[in-house]
């Protein structure tokens, strides 16, 4: 048993080292394309911007992280102008964030990115999809 749990403390640490590698290499290129603001911490809050507008909160929900480590997100992306303020639709306590014109045209970007190394990312993503859900069933 000692040897199976080794196996998977070793996965995890073989995972999050593949997880900083391909950030390292994504960040590299969008820095070359011009966007040095952007982080990979910062993508699921710009990804779901697209899909419409959300408050921090529902944008930590959907990150599945705090709202105070959103917040942080949230203050850097509005500091170099990816994202906006804007008042909630139905509630006037509360702001809306919404991607900005920049946030928009980085949002293109990544949709028409092409990778310039002959990395298989879409298989490497189907596999871990289909670990993820081994996973899970395993609960």
């Amino acid at each position: 048993m000692e040897e199976k749990n080794n196996s998977y403390v070793q996965l995890a640490l073989d995972l999050h080292q593949v997880s900083r590698q391909i950030s390292h290499y994504l960040e590299a290129i969008w820095v070359a394309d011009g966007y040095k603001e952007i982080k990979m911490g910062h993508l699921q809050a710009l990804l779901q911007l697209k899909r419409g507008n959300y408050t921090n909160n529902e944008l930590a929900k959907f990150s599945d992280i705090t709202k105070q480590s959103m917040s942080r997100i949230v203050k850097d992306l509005v500091e170099v102008g990816y994202i906006q303020f804007q008042d909630h639709p139905t509630d006037a306590r509360a702001q809306s964030l919404s991607l900005s014109k920049k946030g928009w045209s980085f949002a293109h970007y990544l949709d028409t990115l092409s990778l310039r190394e002959n990395i298989d990312f879409e298989g490497l993503r189907l596999n871990l999809s289909r670990f993820k859900e081994d996973l899970e069933k395993a609960r």
